[in-house]
């Protein structure tokens, strides 16, 4: 992590709030990876996101991914990337994986906590939720 780790994603967040979604270009997985990036000073999904522009070429690239990396599903493929973190409540800059079946195209939609609060990219910018039973979290340390 870098020193400023906090500020930079805090500055990171409030750059996309009002960035709508967009393929490749905006998804969960990009804004996910740029939480990341602000944290690191690296991205930790740069090699997973694709050139697709649609729900159909992005569930084949995600396909095509998770084969290549022997993987099951993207929370396996996560785990391999990044400790998960077993509690009740996110640490701010982690990583959210929440359950999204009927318009996600890997089963989950990513988002990052930044407070006791969940961001995910909405199709008008940033939405803010509270954590849920079910959501996944991981560290980016």
């Amino acid at each position: 992590m870098v020193h400023d780790w906090d500020i930079r994603l805090a500055n990171y967040v409030d750059s996309v709030r009002y960035r709508g979604f967009d393929w490749s270009e905006f998804d969960c997985l990009v804004f996910a990876n740029g939480a990341a990036q602000a944290q690191l000073d690296q991205g930790v999904f740069d090699d997973w996101i694709g050139d697709y522009n649609c729900y159909k070429s992005a569930y084949k690239h995600y396909k095509k991914l998770l084969k290549r990396h022997n993987e099951k599903s993207i929370i396996t493929a996560i785990d391999g990337r990044l400790n998960r973190v077993d509690r009740l409540m996110p640490m701010r800059g982690n990583i959210v994986a929440r359950g999204h079946s009927d318009l996600s195209v890997v089963g989950v939609t990513l988002g990052v906590a930044v407070s006791d609060l969940i961001a995910f990219v909405g199709n008008n910018g940033l939405i803010f939720c509270k954590i849920e039973a079910n959501d996944i979290f991981w560290s980016v340390s």
